[in-house]
């Protein structure tokens, strides 16, 4: 054989060795550039999907807190309305700050509206607060009122809710 073809036939095999070592080399970085580019579309990803679940809940907690003060002024103003049927210097006197009431004879209008409580119990039970607390006792103490009617009808601890939610009427909605 001769010299020009064996150098020939060496330079094809190393042209051959260096493209396969090439290509070889060229499929295992694009295996990995995939896979970084993979990875850092994941965590892209779950950044993004973490900041719109954010996002969705502080939507959610906004709904819920403005439903929620909705329901409650629209309830307050029931409130104040059925708080100005019972409200008195008499009722304050006698049997607010006084222990014994039995002597008292106070006898309540009945007239209460519970119209807007009861459309809106059932979504103010799901909030837990204390002004929804409040509500629920106040409209607890109109109740009493309405089945008792007459202040010598009233239990001791019946006596002890409608003090306290004469208060704290007293104090929201005077």
């Amino acid at each position: 054989m001769d010299k020009e073809i064996l150098i020939a036939i060496i330079g094809g095999l190393v042209t051959i060795v260096v493209g396969l070592i090439t290509a070889f080399a060229s499929y295992i970085g694009a295996i990995r550039g995939s896979k970084l580019q993979i990875e850092k579309d994941q965590q892209a990803m779950v950044l993004q999907r973490d900041a719109d679940r954010k996002k969705r809940q502080l939507e959610y907690n906004e709904e819920i807190r403005y439903r929620r003060e909705l329901i409650e002024r629209i309830i307050s103003h029931e409130i104040k309305d059925n708080f100005l049927k019972i409200k008195s210097d008499t009722f304050e006197r006698e049997v607010l700050y006084s222990d014994n009431v039995k002597d008292v004879s106070i006898f309540f209008r009945k007239d209460f509206s519970f119209v807007e409580f009861d459309q809106a119990k059932y979504e103010l039970i799901k909030y837990q607060s204390d002004k929804v607390s409040e509500v629920m006792l106040i409209y607890d103490a109109f109740k009493i009122i309405k089945r008792r009617e007459m202040l010598k009808n009233f239990t001791p601890d019946e006596l002890r809710e409608l003090r306290k939610a004469y208060l704290i009427c007293k104090e929201r909605y005077s």
